[in-house]
């Protein structure tokens, strides 16, 4: 009996969504009118630093303290031009990535306040292999 009463707890919990922190169920976004929310197509050439199925990492400049870097999702519909696939795609690799670029900013800011909400990368263009080694 006890074993029954947990499995309707537990379908309940599944079905009315109150396990959303934990990735189980859904739970709706919605709009909120004093948000404006702008995507964007933007590009970048650079080095990568990390790479996998799902993420990538690239270094887009450098000066005597510091290196400049940003991260990105990955597509899962992502296009690969000059190599086979993105496995073929190593670190100290030359690539350009053309992302889209979610950002959210208030109405009323006076002070034109931007947040990146994501970055998500739809397009890699292999260039070249890193020069030199490491």
């Amino acid at each position: 009996m006890t074993r029954y009463i947990s499995k309707i707890i537990l379908s309940w919990i599944l079905m009315t969504g109150l396990c959303g922190g934990l990735g189980i169920g859904y739970a709706e976004e919605k709009e909120d009118p004093n948000i404006i929310k702008e995507v964007m197509m933007k590009k970048m050439t650079g080095e990568v630093a990390g790479i996998s199925q799902n993420f990538i990492s690239i270094l887009y400049g450098q000066d005597e303290k510091t290196s400049y870097e940003m991260a990105f999702d990955i597509d899962k519909d992502v296009k690969i031009e000059n190599k086979e696939d993105l496995k073929q795609i190593n670190i100290g690799n030359i690539v350009a990535v053309s992302y889209e670029e979610t950002t959210e900013k208030l109405k009323d800011d006076k002070e034109g306040k931007i947040k990146v909400k994501n970055r998500t990368v739809k397009r890699i263009v292999f260039i070249k292999e890193r020069e030199g080694g490491f």
